[in-house]
């Protein structure tokens, strides 16, 4: 909130191994703004766990601490992930909303004990090679959104001119999704491009804002990576994986369904991918066969967070927004009941049964048809469908969203018989080859057959408008009020998604 003045969370720079009564723990680097300065706090995951402990238990309301692991807990990719989610953590602690009746616990001593206790100057800490900022944090409403656009990190900035425009592969109501290389790299990765007027006049700046946080913060195998995030006057660039497997979608309506083993690889990736997101508090509502990208290989990659809520982790209350697309609503949205993680649980057996059987149950154009079907008409399916990936389904479809498989934990969707074959661990490190690879005959990086041929054979001309190619570098330096926060540039750009998009 505006009125609040106390010291405000910025993010976690980086972490380091330290010895602690004999063993070795890690200790994570929280940066803090106050009046007199930016500064460092030491942090380990244990003084997390107490800080979380004692503010519920003065009755604060609070999303839930990534959990303690004791297995790789002194892995370096385990250690750069906890310091995400425990960024994610804050960041969400931080996010008081005055209409949920609760305390905003940046005004409790809890809250100024863990930000300043032992605080040191910032500068001691900016040439150490240990640290890396961790900019996939969004900065917080209570935080300057502009440093972000200004550079406080001396971040080069990022701008149209950096990217080669190949060909034209997606478009919609707000703008469209170019194929680009980047001249410093060659590598190549999706441009999506949205006109700020057209955001604007359709009330969607906030959910634009969503999704850009959201891809700044999750950073998951199955889910497309975030590199760049830059502005214009006119439009707003998201710079993404390239993924030139195209969309499920794409390839359902051409194979009519899927093999059985098949489709369970895919539900299996999106779970894993629904999990990551849940952990973070995000709903993700949009979960579609348009909506589930292929990589190079085979792998799934959600895209599209447009209709993303954060601060979610209940699994049927959190929200009441009348979102997402028709056919794969489940009753509490249509109800306007309230609605929490379990829609996306929700959406994935609606997905499944379209990729067993090439519809989803209970379709029909009519769309108050639809809805009276969803709310009341039984489950039934094909008889090629076998009965564990029915109860399976039938889980996932259950109406009321307490009792939906899913609704407690991803563990219930992911202990079902009916992954009985997954090792989940090789699946996520994706040692698990994809049951097939949309690339394989593909002649060379830039070709999009994967595509629709009405966005690759459009003119692809300019993604701005030519008259302002002039103005971009000033039109960087001042970046829309509407959109301050937006800029973004991955850390450490070649560390994730390592073969995606390569030319």
């Amino acid at each position: 909130m505006s009125d609040y003045r106390g010291p405000k969370f910025v993010g976690i720079m980086g972490h380091d191994n330290v010895s602690h009564n004999g063993s070795k723990t890690t200790v994570y680097f929280v940066q803090v703004q106050v009046p007199e300065g930016m500064f460092i706090v030491r942090h380990r995951y244990h003084e997390f766990k107490d800080f979380y402990d004692k503010l519920s238990s003065e009755g604060y309301r609070c999303p839930v601490l990534p959990p303690k692991k004791f297995l790789g807990n002194n892995n370096k990719e385990f250690i750069e992930k906890r310091q995400q989610e425990l960024a994610n953590w804050l960041h969400l602690l931080c996010q008081y909303d005055p209409a949920s009746g609760t305390f905003d616990p940046r005004t409790s001593e809890l809250f100024k004990e863990f930000m300043l206790t032992n605080k040191e100057p910032l500068e001691k800490y900016q040439e150490a090679k240990t640290l890396s900022y961790d900019a996939a944090t969004p900065p917080t409403s209570q935080s300057s959104e502009a440093d972000s656009e200004t550079g406080l990190y001396n971040t080069p900035k990022t701008t149209l001119d950096d990217f080669e425009l190949l060909k034209v592969i997606g478009k919609g109501s707000y703008g469209k999704v170019t194929l680009v290389r980047k001249k410093e790299g060659n590598r190549l990765f999706a441009m999506k491009s949205l006109n700020k007027s057209n955001v604007k006049r359709r009330n969607q700046v906030e959910h634009t804002r969503t999704e850009r946080r959201v891809l700044g913060r999750a950073k998951h195998p199955f889910i497309v990576h975030l590199h760049y995030a830059f502005q214009t006057s006119q439009k707003l660039y998201f710079v993404l994986d390239y993924c030139p497997g195209g969309e499920l979608f794409f390839h359902l309506s051409r194979m009519e369904k899927f093999e059985p083993n098949m489709a369970r690889y895919y539900c299996a990736e999106i779970t894993l991918a629904l999990e990551h997101l849940h952990d973070l508090g995000v709903v993700y509502r949009d979960l579609k066969p348009e909506n589930i990208l292929f990589d190079p290989v085979g792998h799934v990659l959600l895209a599209d967070f447009g209709l993303a809520k954060e601060g979610i982790t209940d699994g049927a209350e959190g929200t009441n927004s009348m979102c997402g697309t028709p056919e794969y609503l489940p009753p509490e949205i249509l109800d306007r009941v309230g609605h929490g993680t379990a829609v996306d649980w929700w959406a994935m057996g609606m997905v499944l049964y379209e990729m067993l059987t090439g519809l989803p149950p209970w379709y029909t154009r009519n769309r108050q048809k639809l809805f009276d079907r969803v709310r009341n008409a039984p489950l039934t399916f094909p008889d090629e469908v076998d009965p564990v990936a029915r109860d399976f389904i039938g889980g996932l479809l259950r109406r009321d969203p307490n009792k939906r498989l899913g609704s407690k934990s991803a563990d219930e969707v992911k202990n079902h018989p009916y992954f009985s074959t997954i090792n989940w661990q090789d699946l996520y490190d994706r040692k698990i080859p994809p049951p097939f690879n949309p690339c394989a005959t593909a002649g060379n990086a830039e070709e999009t057959k994967n595509f629709e041929a009405e966005f690759t054979k459009m003119q692809i001309n300019s993604v701005e408008n030519s008259a302002l190619g002039s103005l971009r570098v000033s039109d960087a330096s001042r970046p829309s009020m509407t959109f301050q926060g937006f800029t973004y540039n991955t850390p450490n750009d070649l560390s994730m998604s390592g073969s995606v998009g390569q030319a």
